[in-house]
């Protein structure tokens, strides 16, 4: 057999081969989601969060705001008011159950907390009223309650009026 001859055919022989196997297309994409339900939960906890929250054992006032701004006010020894600016401030937001609070402003030395550096707290439970936040760098709880007024929550110890004599009552009573 000439050269031709055998280069034709084992090119007929490929040609033919080829086109009785035709190449099966790539699987479908496969995108997963999470579940409805799970984002729905994970929506109404954020939204459950949203407000002004007291830590009384660590003195702590915190404000998490609709616009996914915080701020964050050491009161331990204060006044009848939260200081201004607050000690810390910045961005929250939350992701699988931790609440990361994103420092973009601080009264702190920068060394020690500057922007830019961020709070990661496991969210143990939300409620109306409480929020559970475990600080795991730390490894203890962090138990806020619900303020409805950030002035109240600070002023801890309402004065007496002196022609009445009465108790004052608890911040956030409903007063």
């Amino acid at each position: 057999m000439s050269t031709t001859k055998i280069i034709a055919t084992l090119s007929a022989a490929i040609l033919w081969g080829c086109e009785r196997h035709q190449i099966s297309p790539p699987p479908p994409t496969v995108t997963t989601s999470p579940a409805p339900k799970a984002t729905e939960a994970a929506a109404k906890t954020v939204t459950t969060m949203v407000g002004d929250w007291e830590d009384n054992d660590n003195m702590v006032l915190m404000r998490l705001s609709q616009d996914e701004q915080w701020k964050w006010w050491d009161v331990h020894g204060q006044g009848e008011r939260p200081p201004e600016p607050p000690m810390l401030a910045g961005q929250w937001f939350v992701r699988r159950g931790v609440l990361y609070l994103r420092i973009d402003d601080t009264k702190e030395e920068p060394e020690r907390i500057g922007p830019g550096l961020a709070f990661a707290l496991e969210v143990k439970s939300v409620s109306p009223d409480t929020i559970v936040l475990h600080h795991p760098r730390e490894n203890h709880d962090m138990n806020f309650r619900r303020v409805s007024e950030l002035d109240g929550a600070a002023n801890r110890s309402q004065p007496v009026s002196p022609q009445t004599n009465r108790p004052s009552a608890p911040a956030g009573s409903g007063r």
